[in-house]
């Protein structure tokens, strides 16, 4: 897949010599690998919208992940938000083991098929 971004490009080319002037293909070739490096270095974060941005870009068809999968990021997400960001002294009620033990095992189980989905997907 590859993105069209005009103002890195220089704007779409209007003649057939202009590809092999600019290297058009190849600038936007480049210019897709370098946003997505991007997001992946600045993501911090497991919900679904930080999934997403990684492998969507990449032609991921987001309809053929299970749906617990994003869920359960999202769950755990704000689970580990709530530690992390406001501290375990603002947490209401404490966190149940037994509960982020059933939670992580099917987060890594759901993770496996998403694994095994890339490798067969054509992306």
């Amino acid at each position: 897949m590859t993105l069209y971004r005009s103002d890195q490009m220089g704007g779409m080319p209007t003649q057939i010599s202009e590809f092999d002037n600019r290297s058009f293909v190849k600038k936007s070739q480049l210019a897709c690998i370098h946003e997505l490096k991007k997001r992946v270095q600045a993501n911090k974060g497991v919900k679904t919208y930080n999934v997403l941005s990684m492998f969507v870009p990449l032609g991921l068809d987001e309809t053929a992940v299970e749906e617990q999968l994003f869920i359960d990021l999202n769950t755990f997400g704000a689970r580990r938000g709530d530690v992390a960001h406001r501290g375990l002294h603002a947490i209401m009620t404490l966190p149940d083991p037994k509960e982020d033990k059933i939670l992580s095992e099917r987060i890594i189980s759901s993770l496996e098929n998403f694994e095994a989905h890339l490798a067969t997907a054509t992306l």
